[in-house]
Formats: C-alpha cells, sequence, structure tokens
C-alpha cells in the first residue's frame, strides 16, 4: 500500500492501492454493518464538502468520530492515546474517498460482467 518517491528512496502512501483494499474489506462487512457505515461516511462527507461555512473539515469530523467508528473492542483509553493520530488520520481518509470506498473495484466489476456475459477475461490481476 506504499509506493516509493521520484526519488526512490521514501516510501508514501499509494492512494488508489489503499482505497482498493478498503474496497475489498468492505465488501466482506455483513451487509447491515457496511450499509450503516456507508450511510455515515456519507453524512460526514456531506459535512465536509460544506467546510467553508460550517468549519468542519474531513480532519475535525475525524477528530470528533474516529474514536466511536474504529475504537477496538478490548483496547484502554490509555492504550489507544498513542495510536490516535493514526486514527485521526485513517477516519479523515475514510470520510474524504467514502463515495468510492463502497464499490467494488475497477476489474472485479469487469470479470463479473464478463461471467455474466459469458465472456472469458483477457486479463486477471
Amino acid at each position: 500500500l506504499m509506493v516509493f518517491d521520484k526519488k526512490g528512496k521514501k516510501p508514501v502512501p499509494d492512494k488508489e492501492r489503499q482505497i482498493e483494499a478498503l474496497q475489498l474489506l468492505f465488501l466482506l462487512l455483513p451487509s447491515a454493518n457496511r450499509n450503516l457505515l456507508k450511510l455515515l461516511l456519507d453524512l460526514l462527507y456531506q459535512t465536509a464538502k460544506h467546510q467553508d461555512r460550517n468549519k468542519m473539515t474531513a480532519y475535525n469530523l475525524a477528530l470528533m468520530f474516529a474514536p466511536h467508528i474504529l475504537w477496538p473492542r478490548n483496547l484502554m483509553a490509555a492504550d489507544l492515546q498513542g495510536n490516535i493520530t493514526k486514527l485521526n488520520n485513517g477516519t479523515a481518509f475514510l470520510i474524504k474517498h467514502s463515495q468510492k470506498l463502497f464499490r467494488a473495484p475497477a476489474y472485479i466489476r469487469e470479470l463479473a460482467r464478463l461471467q455474466f456475459a459469458g465472456s472469458k477475461p483477457s486479463v486477471i490481476r
């Protein structure tokens, strides 16, 4: 989920690969959980779209909602404190990219289309 920068020395996040990984993970969620998460992220995304009026950027919303959305079940507050920045950044990423996350990756959609059309895929990734 990381690639090297243009100089080839420092690893940087590959957003497209991260989105693809989340798309695949979200397909594994039970439908009720996936639907609830989609509705919540849609609401937060729509709120962040009006940040010029409400001052609620995706990161500000993540600060408020991250502990409630992504809190690991058996983790104490003191244990989470060291990772709160990662948790907030991850939640902000989910909010910013929520409109893409609940679709299957393009290559899976294409394979499904070909399967239902009776064709064989030319390239499998």
